[in-house]
């Protein structure tokens, strides 16, 4: 699934973004993880909102030039940081990490009762709630088939004053899946965005 595209630029993202160089405090593994996981985040927030505004402007917003722009993406993000990748992968896979019997049973408990259900339900059933197909979706059904970005006539005011950025997100997923049926993952990879910025905030805070 050309979908998966986005996914490899997130991975790629993670890798080159980790630091390098581990520090001897335990928790720093972990803490230079999420870092960079925060960053890929919103690097992909980033790319989507620049292809977005790109093809818009010469009303090229279609299934081809998306797709051409990932795998552009990924290609820049690996040429740049080809050898950082390559330590980074050595770093990441083999670093072990300690966790405690308690702190390992809460994390699991948080992670088959909550996360992935959640990941399941994001997967296999579409947006279906009323502002999702009020506006959020039809805004997005609306650029595709304009091929482009830009304001059109509706009586939902919110389809063209609210902020984009989800959306901008949500049109690049369904693009490239050609099905709405993966819409819900941008909501849940903002909560996993939420639960590792809070996570490391309160790490900060010790």
């Amino acid at each position: 699934m050309y979908i998966l595209l986005i996914l490899l630029a997130f991975i790629l993202l993670v890798i080159s973004l980790f630091g390098s160089a581990i520090k001897s405090d335990k928790n720093s593994f972990l803490f230079d993880l999420r870092l960079s996981l925060i960053k890929a985040f919103i690097g992909i927030a980033f790319f989507s909102y620049i292809i977005c505004e790109i093809l818009s402007i010469f009303n090229v917003f279609t299934f081809n030039y998306v797709l051409f722009s990932w795998v552009l993406v990924n290609g820049i993000i690996f040429f740049l940081n080809k050898e950082k990748i390559k330590l980074n992968i050595f770093n990441i896979f083999s670093y072990k990490i300690v966790i405690p019997k308690k702190e390992s049973s809460i994390l699991l408990f948080i992670f088959f009762i909550i996360i992935l259900p959640l990941l399941l339900l994001s997967l296999f059933i579409p947006p279906n709630n009323w502002d999702s197909m009020s506006y959020h979706l039809p805004r997005v059904e609306h650029w595709i088939q304009n091929k482009n970005i830009y304001p059109y006539p509706t009586n939902i005011v919110r389809q063209v004053l609210t902020s984009p950025l989800s959306e901008y997100i949500i049109a690049n997923f369904q693009i490239l899946s050609i099905t709405d049926a993966f819409s819900n993952l941008v909501q849940f990879g903002s909560f996993i965005f939420i639960l590792f910025s809070g996570t490391l905030i309160f790490s900060l805070l010790k």
